[in-house]
């Protein structure tokens, strides 16, 4: 018999066979599990060792990355109530006005103390914004024609990550096209794994769909049972794909998720070396939301699946008028979303009502309600126990079970999915905005949505948030903005907001530069110059990691003048 053919290219998704583990070292004092000693002999430490030189990038943790950890697990951004964006302290008395004082935690006991910080200067802190910055034009991929990327850590090592792939299809001029973001939290081992491993999961799932739907529509017999098999009943051929399409990349979150948070427990029923087993638990402890799009130009369209609480936008043109709207493409599914909420309680014995979701955390504890690894939320008790003593010997550290755990799993890494035209109403889809949660917390979708259309109808230097919404939504416009509205007053902390309208600035080619850039302050220049003087780990008191990926479709853009490919 022939061999199959696929949509997409072979050597684009040929996935090696591959562990889900990655080394990892920490240093003594990290509050992560110490990895207990090998008892595996000489040669097979060896062969593991090449096995995961080939399978990650193996990273190395120094000493300050274990204080950074230690400070991570003290204030637990989303796994504890903390209220990590508590309003600054007020500035201590300085000899210099571009001093300002933070108050922060001790990395080893935890307790409160009060730093002092020198702000940077307008070049200083552009040139730490566009540190990370990219931009890739990409070519006879349908369309999309560029995209731009970047990542601002507040956390020390940064725990979001991105990825992008442009895979051509087999038996099409157009490529397609997958983006994905992943917010890490309790460390960056599954958000790192997901940067690896996730993109191309879902293209062979969505591969083998698209396969089954032109073999549906060679055979009649098979397409009943795929109708019953979608509940569809009489849909169109195109709502059939796309519900196969929906249900591969929902089958390919879960599955990736299954494999991480079983591998241990394989591990551990055929005895493996407790030195592998420390590795495998690693993405199974911490945890990662993910967002992915992927962008069908063949059939003009775009799919949007979230697991946790990253966010994508949608903007569109007015192919006659030129107005642009925006459109949320996903849900927060957190602990404050009430349809969470209701399904979570749901899912578990009516006894458990009032405490499987507590002060908006599952549990109490997590934010997210979806997400990746997360296996305390997902293992019983007695397993956790059996694997911490296997592979997490007592004193090496990490958490166990949540205290109200009883009836698991109580997170899920199954996807909500939409879909959209990339034409249709007379609209057009210009632009997707793919960000961590680092970015929304500081930016309403509104807000967002001016700022890139802004950038793409060319607006230029500082603009109020009113006027800018005016050029671009037609709302009635506010006057422009004088300087002197433009400068935050000396008398406030440089992390508060400055009073009266907010101001954002035009200044940077890169869109998702552009977009960080504001949401640390924008046109408040010495906002945005205190908060990047902040360094990774401390800052987290006061800000998220920001990881920002803007795709564009459409009109092929002019080449920006400053680029990093």
């Amino acid at each position: 018999m022939a061999a199959r053919r696929t949509l997409f290219s072979a050597s684009q998704l040929r996935l090696r066979p591959a562990s889900l583990s990655r080394g990892r070292q920490f240093a003594s004092g990290s509050s992560q599990p110490t990895p207990p000693p090998s008892s595996s002999s000489a040669s097979t430490t060896k062969r593991y060792e090449k096995q995961r030189r080939n399978e990650w990038i193996v990273i190395a943790v120094s000493g300050a990355i274990a204080a950074g950890g230690a400070y991570y697990w003290t204030n637990r951004p989303k796994d504890v109530d903390d209220n990590v964006f508590a309003p600054p302290s007020s500035p201590e008395p300085s000899s210099s006005s571009r001093n300002f004082s933070i108050t922060v935690r001790h990395p080893s006991t935890g307790e409160r103390m009060t730093k002092v910080f020198t702000m940077l200067s307008d070049s200083e802190s552009t040139k730490r914004l566009r540190q990370n910055e990219r931009v890739v034009d990409v070519q006879d991929a349908g369309a999309v024609s560029r995209y731009y990327v970047n990542s601002v850590a507040a956390n020390a090592p940064i725990e979001d990550r991105s990825s992008q792939a442009i895979l051509p299809h087999a038996n099409s001029a157009s490529a397609a096209a997958f983006f994905a973001v992943m917010d890490g939290h309790a460390g960056w081992d599954t958000s790192e794994l997901l940067s690896k491993r996730l993109i191309p999961e879902v293209a062979l799932h969505i591969d083998a769909a698209h396969r089954l739907a032109e073999d549906r529509a060679r055979n009649p017999g098979l397409a009943a049972k795929i109708k019953a098999a979608l509940g569809a009943g009489s849909g169109s051929e195109e709502e059939i794909r796309s519900g196969l399409v929906k249900e591969a990349i929902s089958t390919a979150f879960l599955g990736l998720d299954k494999r991480i948070c079983e591998t241990p427990i394989e591990m551990l029923k055929r005895g493996g070396a407790a030195s592998e087993g420390y590795q495998a638990m690693l993405p199974a402890l911490s945890g990662s939301c993910a967002l992915l799009t992927y962008v069908d130009s063949a059939r003009d369209t775009v799919y949007v699946a979230c697991t946790g609480d990253s966010r994508a936008l949608a903007g569109y043109q007015d192919a006659k008028t030129g107005q642009w709207s925006v459109e949320p493409l996903s849900e927060d599914q957190t602990g404050r979303n009430i349809r969470e909420q209701e399904r979570m309680r749901r899912e578990h014995p009516i006894e458990e009502a009032d405490h499987v979701v507590m002060r908006g955390r599952v549990l109490g504890g997590l934010e997210p309600t979806r997400a990746f690894g997360d296996a305390r939320y997902k293992w019983d008790r007695e397993m956790q126990a059996k694997l911490r003593e296997a592979f997490l010997p007592a004193g090496s550290g990490g958490r166990g079970p949540p205290q109200l755990l009883k009836t698991p799993p109580y997170v899920t890494a199954r996807p909500m999915i939409q879909s959209r035209r990339i034409a249709a109403d007379g609209k057009q889809l210009r632009f997707i905005v793919m960000a961590t949660d680092g970015l929304w917390d500081m930016l309403s979708n509104e807000e967002v949505g001016s700022l890139v259309a802004g950038h793409l109808s060319e607006v230029k230097g500082r603009v109020g948030k009113e006027e800018l919404e005016g050029k671009v939504f037609g709302k009635a416009a506010a006057p422009a903005i004088s300087d002197q509205q433009a400068v935050l007053s000396s008398s406030h902390h440089p992390l508060a907001r400055a009073q009266g309208q907010q101001v954002f600035a035009f200044q940077d080619e890169n869109l998702a530069t552009h977009l960080v850039r504001n949401a640390l302050g924008g046109g408040g220049a010495q906002r945005v110059n205190a908060y990047l003087a902040i360094p990774a780990g401390d800052a987290r008191r006061y800000r998220d990691d920001i990881t920002v990926n803007v795709v564009l479709l459409g009109e092929k853009q002019a080449s920006p003048r400053e680029a990093k490919l």
